[in-house]
């Protein structure tokens, strides 16, 4: 079993040393668009409701909203997101490495098909998330809320859930290659026979109990 020493943290941002303040129109992302090095601050930093196919990297995110955009085979590299509004977001067969998302909200947030690579996602909000049939590795999730998120068929490579919420998260047909919970609530979740090769703190295993009891067909008694 894999010791605590293993386990490193995702490779951050690669951030350049300044950014250019966003200005818009000229820096809206749009379809087909690329944009690189620029800082987006409280501002409506696409045009128009999708961006499929564009690409952002080396940029500073915050308190912006990507909330319903629809942003399919969008690529993300060495970013930052700070309290942005990701809410029902769709990025379809998007690429997602060294990004950094912080205090956002990404409920009903779709990343579906996806690669994430070398990612940090802290005290964010992703009731009904989905990352399902995504490649995460390198992955990182601290102090979430991911209720109810969908994880079907996901690939988890080096994938850590730390003081995370999961209760009723879904794991149907997941790969474990290597993952860890620590200190995470597990109440309900499915498809637990998918995590077989993960690595469960001790005091997880109350609220994965039942659950583990249902899917090996035991029963529980009372008394």
């Amino acid at each position: 079993m894999a010791g605590a020493s293993e386990w490193r943290n995702p490779t951050p941002p690669r951030l350049p040393r300044t950014v250019e303040p966003a200005e818009l129109p000229a820096h809206a992302l749009a379809a087909n668009t690329a944009r690189e090095g620029l800082a987006y601050v409280a501002m409506d930093m696409f045009d128009g409701p999708a961006a499929e196919y564009a690409e952002l990297s080396g940029c500073t995110v915050a308190r912006c909203s990507w909330s319903a955009m629809r942003l399919d085979h969008l690529t993300v590299a060495d970013c930052a997101l700070d309290t942005c509004d990701l809410s029902n977001a769709q990025l379809m067969d998007s690429s997602l490495s060294r990004v950094e998302l912080a205090g956002c909200r990404i409920t009903g947030m779709t990343v579906a098909n996806s690669a994430v690579r070398d990612v940090t996602v802290s005290e964010c909000r992703g009731r009904q998330s989905s990352f399902r049939f995504s490649r995460l590795r390198n992955v990182r999730f601290v102090n979430c809320v991911l209720s109810g998120a969908d994880f079907t068929q996901c690939r988890f490579d080096d994938v850590v859930f730390e003081d995370c919420e999961l209760d009723g998260a879904q794991f149907s047909g997941a790969k474990v290659v290597r993952a860890r919970f620590r200190h995470c609530v597990l109440t309900g979740v499915g498809g637990v026979a998918s995590l077989a090769g993960a690595t469960v703190s001790e005091t997880d295993l109350a609220s994965l109990s039942g659950t583990l009891a249902a899917a090996l067909g035991i029963a529980v008694e009372k008394g």
